[in-house]
């Protein structure tokens, strides 16, 4: 009644999130009133954040790095998966809204090979890697980073896969500033890796975009034209994946700068043996 009583003609909608459903809903309810897709007018309002923005999404990192801290100390050999994973969790939850980012991966041996391999009870056991990634909400922000650690001695195939996926972030993170591709920062990270005979092995995008979703615009990846912006925040998280031996991966959360970036994951990015 409202609308029909303002003259409206045309209504926007997100077509990339609306469900059939609820189209369907709104298109009966709304009877002659035009239903007209803006796909990535939202998006692109929230790719450069505010101040106040970028303060909660600082605070949600600094939540992760305590996680982290708190979990090594936790993991022990022969504990499950499933138990580290409820504890990340139960540590996020006490710290933040109440809430974790996504669903945490706790992945060890050959499931760290599985780059969303989820919390099992398998045990973890000495020589194995173990693949943490998790995030923390603060005012509805989220934050998001992977860790990497190692049980006691591991192979030194495995210590040789995470000094590349290292060397490949370091590549990035020496590199980002404002009018950079999303498909340059993919090339800085992506090259490192295949240059050493393991681009196979990489097969998932570089990063995304963070905020009120933990993936947002812009993207990075070997297709994404969207350039880098002042006060943009992002992920990058170079991955290895050898099949039913193991993998690794590294995340952290970044914020473009004028000239350069902040990395607001301030977790050593070094492999720690536990």
């Amino acid at each position: 009644k409202v609308l029909s009583d303002v003259n409206i003609k045309i209504i926007g909608y997100e077509d990339n999130f609306l469900s059939v459903k609820k189209y369907r809903e709104l298109k009966n309810k709304l009877n002659s009133i035009k239903l007209k897709p803006m796909r990535g007018l939202i998006e692109d309002c929230r790719k450069i954040k505010e101040k106040k923005e970028i303060k909660l999404l600082k605070k949600a990192a600094e939540i992760g790095d305590r996680a982290y801290n708190h979990i090594l100390e936790y993991i022990k050999p022969r504990i499950s998966e499933l138990d580290v994973a409820m504890e990340l969790d139960y540590f996020i939850r006490s710290n933040g809204d109440g809430e974790v980012s996504f669903d945490t991966i706790v992945a060890s041996g050959s499931n760290s090979a599985i780059p969303h391999s989820e919390p099992s009870v398998k045990r973890i056991e000495e020589g194995d890697v173990v693949v943490l990634d998790f995030g923390a909400v603060s005012g509805g922000y989220h934050s998001d980073m992977t860790r990497t650690v190692g049980m006691g001695k591991i192979d030194e195939k495995l210590k040789t896969i995470y000094d590349l996926a290292y060397r490949a972030l370091q590549n990035a993170i020496n590199s980002l500033k404002p009018g950079l591709k999303g498909k340059d920062v993919d090339r800085l990270v992506r090259s490192i890796i295949e240059k050493e005979g393991y681009g196979k092995y990489f097969f998932h995008n570089t990063g995304h975009g963070i905020g009120l979703d933990v993936h947002e615009s812009p993207k990075l990846s070997s297709l994404e034209g969207d350039k880098l912006q002042e006060n943009m925040v992002i992920t990058i998280e170079p991955g290895i994946y050898l099949p039913e031996y193991g993998g690794v991966r590294i995340e952290n959360m970044i914020l473009i700068k004028k000239t350069g970036c902040e990395v607001l994951t301030k977790s050593p990015e070094k492999l720690i043996l536990l």
